[in-house]
């Protein structure tokens, strides 16, 4: 009879063999794979000079690295590798911590060549952003070794690369790369984010992917795709030695995409933020741009990368309907842009206010000292003959000199402006702007406050403007004051003659709001000052002889004033003077409707002055001190009616007075205003 029992002692026995002779192999193998790593790493060691003598052709500047190591089966470990310049090489401008260099087995035991398959650059460091150029060369020079004998398949990997490194991990910007090269084609995918977006993942970052032929003599950008929430990039052209030529178009998101993904507890400035760089495909509907918020179309540029510049030869686009035209030099080394102009038409904007400039041209100058942004320029504005019941002038110049932006007080930004001249119309009158300062900092999760204050005129300029960051656009909400400013000076710039009118002492005050509608009220005083040339009173002084009128001198003009859409209020007008007073209010409503009464008082004794008002007087009732005229306009802004209305005083006059010549005074006063 079988008995399974009786096999036992030998399967126990074959066990024990198979089990020393496998523990056998093991070490064996192990023996093996450590003598082959201490045998591969010390030719590794011996050979560094060769090694280096190996990498030199592909690195314009000096390569070093303090170990390189071998790792069973396929791949060598490059710790601290460096990139510096050829007269320093003791100053790094670009740190690895790690590097993995995979390499093919198969290639190596049946080729006999050493072929690298997939490489990884971990945690890369550029010092500051101003050594780029540097990288740049050792980047293009390995490019065109690539390109020449282009690898069959390599995959390139850059792993939370630092650009400018921070000395606070959470504000320096990363990003990643992956870079797939099969012959001529490139195809390279990745994502950037500041704040350490990426390595603590805090928050969805913008993602990029772009492809690359160079088959061809000009290199093909065959697309190059940012996207994000709510942005949305595409992009096209080729490469011609040094000059990169592209097109594209660019969205926002669309309105029916639009949803909330942010986090209430973060700031409303990081909310957005977060929102814009999240990822999402194109918007749906390219055909209908009233589904998009913002738009950027036929985008047509041509750049030139040089090693010490980027210059943009030529660039045009359309934002929002607003033709956009943009040339100029940027320098990395240090980063600073030279001759920048923009030219812009926002009279085909779809905004409102934007259409009464016909043409905005700016040219400017600037550059990054450290932690402080400086620059100076010059911006014409032109504005629309739609605009003139705006504007009183056509052309606004705005010449700034040292615009210091300081980004070293965080989280506030301080900005200073040395100088600014504003001139209208081309004249020799300018409006002058110095030692200006304004202090941006956060005032609540989604408040931002902005403090400024300038001296002005002889007097001072002051004021706030709080920007409530949730809303898309910003809701704004600002006050201006204004104190003891020269009002002879002011009037001059602003006021279309040439001869000042007024002088004094100007005191205003001015608010603003945007949203839910956009709202301007305030008030001015002027005190202590005279009034000469006024058309009005100079008709009174010429028609009726009173050499008093020419100029008068008053002890207080004040008004308070509120402008709400197309309507404008100007309330409780009150000139005080010892020759004569005015009181009254005007208005200006919808389609330009004018609605307006007011009050010349005038001391008995003034009137007196005239030798042709003398009979009048002395007919009307001698006790009545002061004279009270009271007026009323109304109908449309460009063609006013004047009203003399009704009182005591009118009738008198009337009985007095011939009819005709009441209407050639009304009809007088009426062209005067």
């Amino acid at each position: 009879m079988w008995r399974e029992n009786s096999l036992l002692p030998f399967i126990t026995k074959i066990n024990a063999k198979a089990r020393r002779y496998g523990l056998l192999g093991l070490c064996i193998a192990m023996a093996i794979v450590i003598l082959l790593m201490i045998v591969t790493n010390g030719v590794l060691w011996v050979q560094q000079n060769a090694l280096h003598k190996m990498m030199g052709p592909f690195f314009v500047h000096t390569v070093d690295w303090q170990d390189v190591s071998y790792v069973f089966p396929q791949q060598f470990l490059i710790k601290n590798l460096t990139l510096a310049p050829d007269n320093a090489p003791e100053q790094p401008f670009v740190l690895v911590p790690w590097v993995e260099v995979n390499f093919s087995l198969t290639a190596l035991f049946f080729q006999g060549k050493l072929r690298f398959s997939h490489i990884v650059f971990h945690h890369p460091q550029l010092r500051t952003l101003e050594d780029f150029p540097l990288l740049q060369k050792d980047i293009t020079n390995i490019y065109e070794r690539f390109r020449h004998a282009p690898p069959k398949k390599l995959r390139l990997v850059v792993q939370e690369a630092s650009l400018g490194v921070s000395e606070d991990i959470q504000s320096t910007p990363l990003f990643d790369v992956q870079l797939d090269i099969h012959g001529e084609s490139i195809l390279a995918k990745g994502r950037t984010a500041a704040f350490g977006g990426i390595s603590r993942h805090q928050g969805e970052s913008l993602e990029f992917i772009f492809s690359l032929d160079s088959s061809q003599p000009n290199m093909r950008l065959v697309f190059l795709e940012v996207k994000g929430d709510p942005l949305y990039v595409n992009l096209w052209g080729s490469v011609n030695k040094d000059v990169l030529s592209f097109n594209g178009f660019s969205f926002l998101q669309s309105v029916e995409k639009k949803e909330s993904r942010t986090n209430k507890s973060q700031s409303g400035f990081v909310r957005q933020m977060n929102g814009f760089l999240a990822r999402y495909g194109p918007p749906q509907g390219l055909d209908d741009l009233s589904k998009i918020e913002h738009y950027i179309l036929d985008i047509n540029g041509r750049v030139r990368v040089l090693s010490n510049r980027i210059q943009v030869e030529h660039s045009e686009f359309v934002v929002d309907g607003i033709p956009v035209q943009m040339t100029g030099h940027f320098a990395m080394q240090p980063f600073q842009f030279t001759d920048v102009n923009i030219v812009t038409f926002p009279a085909y904007s779809k905004v409102a206010w934007a259409r009464n400039i016909q043409k905005i041209n700016a040219h400017v100058n600037g550059r990054l000292a450290q932690d402080q942004w400086q620059s100076q320029g010059r911006v014409q504005v032109a504005f629309s003959e739609q605009s003139a019941p705006y504007f009183s002038s056509q052309t606004l110049t705005v010449d700034f000199d040292d615009l210091n932006v300081d980004c070293s007080l965080p989280p506030s930004i301080g900005i200073s402006l040395a100088q600014m001249k504003s001139s209208f119309n081309n004249t020799h009158d300018q409006l002058l702007i110095r030692d200006f300062y304004a202090l941006i900092r956060p005032q609540s999760p989604q408040e931002l406050l902005v403090e400024f204050s300038s001296p002005f005129y002889g007097g001072f300029l002051e004021g706030d403007i709080v920007m409530d960051t949730e809303p898309m656009p910003f809701k704004v909400s600002s006050s201006v004051r204004l104190k003891d400013a020269d009002a002879s000076s002011i009037e001059k710039i602003f006021m279309k003659t040439q001869t000042p009118n007024v002088d004094g002492r100007l005191h205003a005050e001015v608010s603003l709001q945007t949203l839910p509608k956009q709202e301007v009220q305030g008030a001015l005083r002027l005190e202590e000052g005279t009034v000469a040339h006024a058309e009005i009173l100079d008709w009174f002084s010429t028609y009726f002889a009173i050499p008093s009128l020419k100029k008068l001198d008053f002890e207080q003009f004040s008004l308070e004033f509120a402008w709400e859409g197309g309507k404008k209020h100007f309330s409780n007008i009150h000139l005080e003077s010892p020759d004569v007073d005015m009181k009254g209010f005007f208005k200006v409503g919808n389609r330009n409707l004018v609605s307006s009464k007011f009050s010349l008082i005038f001391p008995r004794k003034i009137m007196e002055e005239s030798d042709r008002l003398n009979p009048l007087l002395k007919r009307l009732d001698p006790y009545r001190d002061p004279l009270t005229f009271d007026f009323q306009l109304s109908g449309k802004l460009n063609r006013m009616n004047l009203l003399w209305n009704s009182s005591d005083l009118k009738t008198e006059i009337q009985h007095v007075v011939p009819r005709f010549m009441q209407r050639r005074i009304e009809r007088k006063i009426a062209e005067t205003l």
